[in-house]
């Protein structure tokens, strides 16, 4: 705890700066410094509190007038220094210096703080350090130094005399100074902090869920892409395996169409070799006719004419010939044998593998038998039908009638095979079950809290009435006491106002020399002595302890860093995991590309282990081979891209030469559609010319001729025009009227009868008129040939116009012939370029693709490389730290664990509380021995001057009998009223003990149902796990095909066995005919003359056999073809097959490209930045929203509980500080008319720590409680506000004990100053045990020095300074006076 111990004072106000420094020692428990007025003494306390917190005092100039003035020596400047030597809170010595320096420009003086410097010393080595500070660092150090608040430097332990009236100033002054002690200000900015920090954190809230809504509808957009990716993918892969199979299709199909082709040829050639041979054979049979008749013994059908060759040539010859063919045939007859065994052996391994399956079979069977038991086991103990869970399955009947009938077993020798279907249905019956078993526990936990919580909230209310009562017992109990107080004042009053007589005077005296005996025997108590000893024991005790709990200390944080390293180990390893399976899981999401690349050996990634450089190195290698691959590909496509590039460059050349040709045949065209007009013209003369001749042939595109018919037409007419005769025409009209005149008239030109006279004289008119001069005849007939001239002569006119016109026509003919020539020529030539273009095109797309998709490759290799880089430097860190915990284990191997640290940490915490609080209780005691010393003093002193006092107080005497009848009725009511509420405290005692017991009974049979619940789970639990281990098994054994197996190997051992059977025939067929060769070799003799008559029948029927052998196995060779009767079918079907799968592949590779399209369109839009690691940003912002909300909830939390905490500790503290002050008060104060005094702290209801308290002193006046400020006298005032910050030093002042009162004795009376000094001493006595009190004690008053000295000397357990300090004022070598501090011997006083 902090500690003054010396102050040093140069150059401040009347101190000489150029002196040497005047010191002051500070004593413990008190020092007391005395002087004149103006001697200085106010500058010790305000160079203590400059040298503590840098505060000048007030009316200073702004340090102006705090540093002596250079006017006064002449000089320009002036330098101060002011020095102070301190214990810390820890007990290291300190000293701090601060320096100041006035300069005296020419009108003005200008102030200065240096810089200041803290020296400290090490306690162990004694080594100094000196460390300089800015003035404003050093008013924030020290204060924390020693262990207090500048508020409370400022405002109570070195408060300035100017300010000492601060308690009593108006309601804003002290507000502020309040607030300032109990540092609300800085609470009130905290909760405004926490205010403003949740507000922010809400509003970043709403941000992050409109986000995160944002982020939700991206992330569904993402998968929705990412399914249609996956199943493009797959659509992919299905179609490339599609095509993969049509492709080896079409190759099976063309090797089919092959391979008939030759079966169809081989069958072609066979056929035409027969058509050959059947004739040789119609001409062989001719021939054995004409032997047959010829001989009478026909041994053809038995013998071949090999065999009678030999037999005729070389009879004894044959028998070895017979011999070797028995050999044969007993060597077949052997092979056959060992076939038979080969299959026996065969055979019998068969019968052990079958044997295995039948065990394997067997273990399934029993498996089935032990979860039928097991499911049986479960329903039975739950209660349900297993019937419900086997509907699906062919059950026997007996089992089916046992379900049914509701057994509780069944046999276990029956094989149920129950479907997965229905095991589905078990196991989701048995997860209802168990989830109804832990909503059972959840259920039973919710009521015993709930009943639990009934009885909590019982004895809440219970103990909030026990404590209500035992709050008024003590109310009454301070009622009474105060009463009994009163009393004996009364008593008092009473006893002196009797003293009128001189037998009582005497008594008095009496009463006061015993009373001074009793004093003496009080201050001679060697309890004070005893607790002065405890108090030090205990606090060396108590430095020990600290200095243990610091080691403790020392060691949880060793334990603390270890256990921060393990969790830092274990999230690291954690997000290393997370990242490696999200490395793994990107690397299979581009599998088919990789596949698809021929590097699939890559996909793999190696075990994440050590320090992870294996990951980095296979990620590096596969982003190196992507990349070369890639280099390939873009090689590749810019191959292709040239040749597509020259091959375009060819095709825009032949296609401008095309368009060109094109345009020249449109400017053809246009111009022969400009001369088509004339064309037209002239074809219209050359038809009608070609009608009027039709004989001629004319062309249109000769003019020349065309003008030469029209000349010689025009010739003809004119010609025919001049040999015309009228006389020739009158000649033949006559002729024809003479035809009207015979016997049946007809008209010569229609033919038509005459029959009527109205008819003769019509033809005969019309004769005549056609017959005079003025006939038509002649005038039409002139027209005509008038017209046809001017009709020739206009078709003249108009080929003579339109020749040119006709000429240019056939000349462009002609020239768009050649145009459409080399247009033809050109186009078939694009043609070629356009297809040897789109093949290329494709090509290149292809190769683009790749390219596109190795690039995607590559951009996502280096994706894996930084998470592979950012996985290797994790490891290594992880690495790192396990090295470093190595190290740190192995440094600490005998360090405890942390929960026994933890122990012995809270048992010294513990004991050190428990040591403060003996220390206060000791305090205690000592303070109320002093006080029945102070009591048993002030008593005697009282007993002294009541006597002179009776007369004056005998009118009292009866106002106090009145008084004190009134007190008698008072306790006689508080007694009942004490009686009735110790009737109802041990009722209310005895209901809270009942309503414990029945809480814990509660929680006892809670916790025993719990554990029964938590026990039936975890059986069940054990009962699915082993059913769903044994199912497991059963389908195991399903899946893998036993049964199959099993049947399979039955199958080949009945083919075995038939194969042995075939194969036992054909030996007892060999057998037979090798008995047939022993009898014919038994009877070759009587045969041998028989065969000279058949060797020309045989050597014609072996003809005959050879060439029908020879057709026979052409015709076998034929059918033993394969697909000999099919392959003309086969071939056609395969044909027509392979036209379909060419199809069914040029579809294949249309829906492909459409499909890697799609794949590249939904890659590209994944990897844009809306869409790119949304899961990772919805993650994040998920995270972010939660966080934040919990901070805003925890803000909010901690706002409230440091709410609540400020109200509860300023109601404390208040309670505290005024019980401080009126224990003080009653014993300071002599007067009657104030008798107590206290600090309230206006507050509106309901209103909250962070609002503003208003303070204000309140003194009671009897029963009434009236502000002080105003109302009270200028001692009384001085008194209260001494009081005041006595109180508040003891409540604030526990780390540095320090308090200086400078002239606390101004506008004092005699009984206050005597009061005061009782008080002061009574304070001393009670805080001497106390290492760090020091009362700084500055006066004038040499009369309150001596009260001081005699209650003092009157105390004891404690020991008295040596000296005190003087101020004075002398004259100093240069005739000016400067303040001076003596040093006296405390018995010189």
């Amino acid at each position: 705890m902090s500690s003054l111990a010396k102050l040093s004072i140069r150059g401040v106000r009347a101190f000489s700066p150029e002196d040497e420094e005047q010191i002051v020692e500070f004593y413990f428990p008190f020092t007391i410094i005395v002087g004149q007025n103006g001697c200085g003494k106010t500058t010790i306390i305000e160079c203590l509190k400059y040298a503590i917190t840098g505060g000048l005092p007030p009316g200073s100039k702004a340090g102006q007038a705090f540093v002596h003035d250079p006017r006064q020596s002449g000089s320009k400047q002036s330098k101060a220094t002011v020095k102070l030597r301190f214990n810390t809170r820890t007990g290291q010595p300190t000293v701090v210096i601060r320096s100041m320096e006035l300069t005296r420009n020419k009108t003005t003086l200008s102030f200065k703080q240096l810089d200041g410097v803290i020296r400290t010393s090490d306690a162990v080595t004694g080594t100094r350090s000196n460390l300089s500070h800015k003035c404003s660092e050093l008013d924030s150090t020290l204060p924390a130094l020693l262990g207090i608040s500048k508020a409370i430097l400022d405002n109570v332990l070195f408060c300035h005399q100017e300010e000492a009236s601060w308690p009593l100033q108006e309601g804003a002054v002290l507000k502020k100074k309040f607030d300032d002690i109990f540092d609300s200000t800085r609470y009130t900015k905290a909760l405004d902090a926490f205010r403003k920090k949740e507000k922010d954190l809400l509003s970043t809230c709403k941000d992050i869920k409109i986000t995160l809504a944002g982020l939700d509808s991206t992330k569904t957009a993402v998968e929705g892409y990412r399914r249609e990716l996956r199943e493009q993918k797959e659509a992919e892969e299905d179609l490339a395996n599609a095509r993969i199979n049509v492709g080896k299709e079409i190759e099976t199909t063309e090797k089919d169409i092959d391979y008939y082709e030759g079966i169809v040829d081989k069958i072609d050639d066979i056929q035409t070799e027969l058509s050959k041979m059947q004739g040789m054979v119609d001409q062989h049979k001719a021939a054995l006719d004409r032997q047959q008749k010829m001989v009478d013994i026909d041994m053809s059908g038995t013998h071949t004419l090999d065999d009678l060759s030999i037999m005729l040539a070389d009879y004894d010859n044959s028998v070895g010939r017979e011999t070797a063919k028995q050999e044969l045939v007993e060597s077949e007859i052997q092979e056959l044998n060992d076939k038979i065994d080969s299959l026996h052996k065969s055979e019998m391994d068969l019968k052990s593998t079958l044997g295995k399956l039948e065990s394997e079979k067997e273990t399934y069977e029993q498996h089935l038998r032990q979860r039928l038991v097991l499911m049986e086991g479960i329903a039975s103990s739950y209660n349900f039908s297993l019937l419900e869970y086997t509907q699906s399955q062919q059950i026997n009947t007996s089992f089916r009638q046992s379900l049914t009938a509701g057994s509780q077993s069944v046999d276990t020798e029956q094989l149920v095979e129950i479907s997965q279907e229905d095991m589905q249905n078990f196991f989701r019956k048995a997860e209802d079950l168990k989830s109804n078993l832990e909503s059972d526990l959840k259920k039973h936990k919710h009521r015993v809290q709930r009943d639990e919580d009934v009885l909590q909230k019982d004895l809440l209310d219970l103990g909030g009435k026990l404590g209500a009562l035992e709050k008024d017992k003590e109310e009454l109990l301070k009622q009474k006491r105060e009463g009994r107080e009163e009393m004996n004042q009364l008593n008092k009053d009473i006893s002196s106002s009797s003293r009128l007589r001189r037998g009582e005077v005497e008594e008095a005296k009496k009463n006061a020399e015993r009373l001074a005996n009793e004093r003496d025997e009080a201050n001679s108590d060697p309890r004070l002595q005893n607790i002065e000893i405890e108090i030090r024991q205990i606090e060396d005790k108590w430095e020990e302890l600290k200095r243990k709990q610091t080691d403790i200390k020392v060691e949880l944080d060793a334990l603390q860093e270890s256990a921060e390293a393990h969790t830092a180990i274990a999230t690291l390893d954690e997000e290393l995991t997370r990242e490696y399976e999200t490395l793994e899981e990107s690397v299979k999401d581009y599998s088919s590309l990789l596949c698809r690349f021929n590097l699939q050996d890559l996909e793999k990634l190696p075990k994440m282990s050590g320090d992870g450089q294996a990951v980095v190195d296979a990620v590096e290698q596969m982003g190196i081979e992507i990349r070369d691959k890639l280099n390939d590909a873009q090689d590749r496509l810019g191959m292709a891209t040239s040749a597509y590039n020259k091959q375009e460059s060819a095709f825009a050349e032949k296609s401008w030469a095309l368009r060109t040709i094109r345009q020249n045949l449109q400017v053809l065209e246009q111009q022969k559609n400009v001369s088509e007009g004339a064309v037209v013209k002239v074809r219209a003369v050359v038809e009608k010319l070609r009608e009027d001749n039709p004989g001629v042939l004319l062309n249109e595109n000769d003019p020349t001729a065309l003008r030469k018919l029209i000349d010689e037409k025009i010739e003809d007419i004119n010609d025919s025009l001049a040999s015309t005769d009228p006389s020739v025409i009158k000649s033949v009209m006559k002729r024809l009227l003479k035809l009207a005149n015979s016997n049946n008239p007809v008209c010569p030109c229609c033919e038509q009868k005459l029959d009527t006279p109205e008819k003769l004289r019509t033809y005969s008119d019309r004769g005549k008129l056609l017959w005079s001069d003025n006939s038509p005849l002649l005038s039409d007939l002139a027209e005509e040939r008038v017209a046809a001239k001017s009709e020739y002569q206009s078709w003249r006119l108009t080929i003579d116009k339109h020749s040119s016109a006709i000429q240019n026509y056939v000349d462009l003919q002609s020239e768009l012939k050649a145009r459409e020539s080399d247009n033809q020529s050109l186009d078939g030539e694009v043609n070629l370029l356009s297809h040897i273009l789109a093949q290329l095109k494709d090509e290149m797309e292809d190769l683009r693709a790749e390219a596109v998709d190795l690039e995607e490759l590559a951009k996502a290799s280096d994706r894996w490389k930084d998470t592979s880089l950012r996985i290797g430097q994790k490891a290594m860190t992880i690495h790192s730290k396990r090295k470093d915990l190595a190290i740190l284990n192995r440094s600490s191997a005998n360090v405890r664990d942390r929960r026994t640290v933890d122990r012995e940490y809270t048992a010294v915490t513990e004991e050190i509380d428990r040591l403060s609080s003996k220390k206060t209780g000791l305090n205690h005691e000592a303070t109320k021995l002093n006080q029945l010393i102070s009591q048993t003093a002030q008593q005697a002193a009282s007993a002294e001057s009541r006597a002179k006092e009776k007369a004056t107080k005998f009118a009292d005497s009866e106002r106090a009998m009145n008084r004190k009848n009134e007190i008698l009725e008072l306790q006689k009511n508080l007694a009942e009223r004490e009686k009735q509420v110790d009737r109802d405290i041990p009722s209310l005692s005895m209901r809270v003990k009942e309503r414990e017991s029945e809480k814990q009974r509660l929680r006892q049979e809670g916790s025993s149902e719990e554990s029964k619940l938590h026990r039936a789970i975890q059986e069940f639990d054990t009962s699915l796990q082993h059913l769903g281990t044994i199912t497991y098994q059963i389908e195991t054994y399903s899946n893998s095909n036993k049964a199959e197996e099993h049947q399979r190997i039955l199958s080949t051992l009945d083919n075995y066995a038939d194969h042995i059977k075939d194969l036992k025939e054909k030996v007892s067929a060999s057998q037979l005919i090798l008995d047939n060769l022993r009898n014919i070799y038994n009877n070759k003799e009587r045969r041998k003359r028989q065969l000279q008559y058949n060797v020309q029948i045989i050597e014609e029927k072996n003809k005959l056999a050879a060439l029908h052998e020879q057709m026979r196995d052409k015709k076998r060779a034929m059918k033993s073809i394969e697909h000999y009767a099919t392959a003309r079918d086969e071939l056609l079907q395969a044909r027509e097959r392979k036209a379909k799968l060419l199809e069914t592949k040029n579809l294949s590779q249309g829906r492909y490209s459409e499909i890697r399209d799609r794949i590249r369109s939904l890659t590209v839009r994944l990897n844009q930045p809306e869409y790119r690691d949304v899961d990772k940003k919805h993650r994040k912002a998920t995270i972010e929203y939660e966080t934040t909300h919990i901070a805003a909830a925890d803000l909010k939390k901690y706002q409230q509980a440091l709410d609540s905490a400020l109200l509860q500790f300023h109601a404390k503290k208040l309670a505290e500080i005024n019980k401080s002050i009126r224990e003080l008060w009653l014993m300071t104060y002599k007067g009657e008319d104030i008798t107590n005094i206290v600090i309230q702290s206006g507050q509106e209801p309901g209103a909250r720590a962070q609002k503003s308290y208003n303070y204000r002193v309140v003194m009671t006046k009897g029963s009434t409680e009236l502000d002080m400020r105003g109302r009270c006298s200028a001692g009384q005032r001085v008194l209260a506000c001494i009081v005041i910050r006595l109180a508040l030093a003891e409540s604030f002042g526990i780390d540095c004990g320090c308090i200086a009162l400078d002239e606390p004795t101004v506008n004092l009376d005699y009984e206050n100053k005597k009061g005061l000094a009782i008080a002061l001493a009574q304070i001393v006595a009670s805080r001497s045990q106390q290492r760090n009190f020091q009362l700084i004690l500055i006066t004038h008053d040499e009369e309150f020095v001596s009260m001081m000295k005699t209650e003092l000397a009157s105390l004891t357990g404690f020991s008295m300074p040596e000296s005190y300090f003087q101020v004075v004022r002398e004259e100093s070598a240069d005739g000016k006076l400067y303040s001076k501090i003596k040093k006296i011997d405390w018995d010189n006083m």
